[in-house]
């Protein structure tokens, strides 16, 4: 969400100054006026009630009157409570009544709906605070609500998840301006969170996000208020005074938890792994470099497109999926990738979208502020690698491995041939669309849980999470183990391959929020712009079932570098 900042006129150094020259008369005066609140940013129709803080001496009063600069945008009552009208910006100002000349007063941004990002996660009733009074070098705490729908930790979970030591969160980062500059992505503080009872808040090492979950086990719609993060607001260069606009974005992800896995199932799939020249899968015991060929205790596949012969090792640090991670709970969502583009430069956007209403693509937009979508809900396609890895570097996320992404599928259980996602391999394609466009949008018939062989009408995409259902197992849902949706089908994951020398220098590292002036990711490790090293796992909604299963690796080195109606992207962020 978008949120201004401007400065109150009144503080109590002037305070100071005014009682000085002037004195105090035994019947009291008003001395200042201030507001906690630097900004506040509401959706049309939403409400926020704000407090004066009216300081004074003796018993002068303490009443104030509110106004609004513009009442088309905000209204405010005699109580300050500000409610949202139309999109655009005002000026709320408290007024003392007794002395009209001390007053404070806040920037209220009303937000287009259009152009909140969406998906599920959703932020509400933001603001920043100012320092402490006390401590001029205390952070600004930008404050927020959050809430999403289906959360779970524990045995308390949907009927989907077959994890009971896991649970979903939201990966939040915050990304600001000053006035005349470009958007930046916000440093937090390691410490100096917090929430009100039940949140948990853990905040990454590097400063760029932070993660929020349910603190104890339970299911269902999940609200995360009185959010507070630490932002380092001075370390980023913004000084006192400085006019800006915050947003803040909420990103569902499915924690994986640390521990040993199966890579390849026995069956038929296509150039899947296995253990040295047997048929056996291959069990990744520890995050470390893996040896490659048909020896015994050695990673082998059989040559698919663009990939090399099993030989050497892989680097160290590239991911293996034994340590925790992360994982996107969703494929990038039409909302989510607009509400990116929309804090690009203008060359950088350029460089970014697609062009061309297709296949259930419906974003639209010309200029940076102007994207939006008609299907924000619905998985973002024609997503070339480089347009993935630049919304996983801006998000401070990284590419998911192929090794991750069969341990996101199928967690510690024992493997079955040819399974897909759900650990089984009964599949049923999705044939048309109950609701089709609206945030209700469901697949028929209402047995179908995967999205593939172009059976769906209209073709293209679908909801993220259409299939997910509290009731229906995790194959009637389409859910991996840690109730990951939508691995097969749908649209190809992009992932970083161990098939060639170029994907096996992957070392796991994050994205820093910034892109280069081109818009691309500017991480060194990852594979670049012309995609070597990356590759395609889990099939989309024109393939046949075969590429949909899990270990089918035909294509997990294959280099091409076009956007398609097909290819999406998930990204990940190894665990704190």
């Amino acid at each position: 969400m978008v949120v201004r900042v401007r400065r109150s006129l009144s503080n109590l150094f002037l305070c100071a100054v005014v009682l000085l020259l002037v004195g105090c008369p035994p019947e009291g005066r008003v001395i200042a006026v201030d507001i906690d609140e630097e900004l506040i940013a509401l959706k049309i129709g939403e409400s926020m009630t704000i407090r004066a803080n009216v300081h004074v001496t003796g018993a002068a009063s303490r009443t104030v009157e509110w106004s609004t600069s513009d009442a088309n945008v905000a209204r405010v009552s005699a109580s300050g409570l500000v409610t949202a009208l139309g999109p655009g910006v005002a000026f709320v100002t408290a007024q003392s009544h007794e002395s009209p000349r001390f007053g404070a007063d806040l920037r209220v941004l009303v937000l287009d709906e259009q152009r909140v990002a969406s998906p599920y996660a959703s932020v509400s009733q933001v603001k920043v605070l100012r320092p402490s009074r006390s401590s001029a070098s205390d952070p600004r705490l930008v404050g927020f609500d959050l809430a999403w729908e289906s959360s779970w930790r524990g045995d308390l979970r949907p009927s989907y998840v077959a994890a009971a030591d896991t649970w979903d969160a939201a990966w939040v980062f915050v990304k600001f301006r000053v006035v005349g500059g470009g958007w930046e992505h916000a440093t937090l503080l390691t410490h100096g969170h917090g929430a009100e009872a039940g949140v948990s808040i853990d905040a990454s090492s590097d400063g760029k996000g932070a993660f929020v979950y349910r603190q104890a086990p339970g299911f269902g719609a999940f609200e995360a208020r009185g959010v507070r993060l630490a932002w380092d607001s001075a370390l980023d260069g913004v000084s006192e005074g400085d006019v800006q606009d915050v947003r803040v974005f909420a990103i569902e992800m499915v924690h994986v938890p640390r521990g040993s896995f199966a890579l390849g199932t026995g069956g038929d799939e296509a150039s899947a792994f296995r253990n040295g020249s047997s048929d056996d899968p291959f069990v990744v015991r520890g995050q470390t470099s893996l040896d490659l060929g048909a020896g015994e205790g050695q990673l082998n596949w059989s040559v698919g497109v663009d990939s090399g012969a099993p030989d050497g090792s892989t680097n160290r640090s590239f991911p293996t999926g034994y340590d925790a991670f992360y994982v996107m709970k969703h494929q990038i969502t039409q909302g989510q990738y607009a509400a990116f583009l929309n804090t690009l430069t203008q060359a950088q956007a350029d460089a970014r979208v697609h062009v061309g209403a297709q296949r259930r693509y419906a974003i639209t937009g010309e200029a940076v502020g102007s994207y939006a979508t008609t299907l924000p809900h619905v998985a973002a396609n024609f997503l070339s690698w480089a347009d993935g890895a630049a919304f996983a570097d801006w998000a401070a996320l990284r590419p998911l491995s192929e090794l991750e992404f069969e341990k996101a599928a199928r967690g510690p259980l024992a493997p079955v041939p040819n399974e897909y996602a759900w650990s089984g391999t009964g599949i049923t394609a999705a044939t048309a669309l109950q609701d089709e466009g609206s945030i209700q949008e469901v697949p028929t018939p209402f047995s179908a849980n995967a999205n593939f062989d172009q059976r769906l009408t209209p073709a293209g995409p679908l909801r993220v999470g259409a299939f997910a259902a509290d009731g229906e197992s995790r194959e009637g849902s389409g859910a991996s183990y840690y109730g990951v949706m939508e691995l097969s089908g749908n649209l190809w994951e992009r992932t970083v391959t161990v098939g060639n020398v170029e994907g096996r220098r992957f070392a796991g590292s994050h994205g820093d929020g910034l892109l280069d002036a081109a818009g691309d990711a500017n991480v060194a490790t990852w594979p670049g712009a012309d995609e070597v090293g990356a590759g395609f796992r889990g099939g989309a909604w024109y393939n046949e079932a075969a590429h949909l299963r899990v270990s089918d690796r035909e294509f997990a080195a294959q280099v091409n570098a076009v956007r398609d109606s097909g290819r999406g992207w998930r990204a990940a962020r190894s665990a704190p």
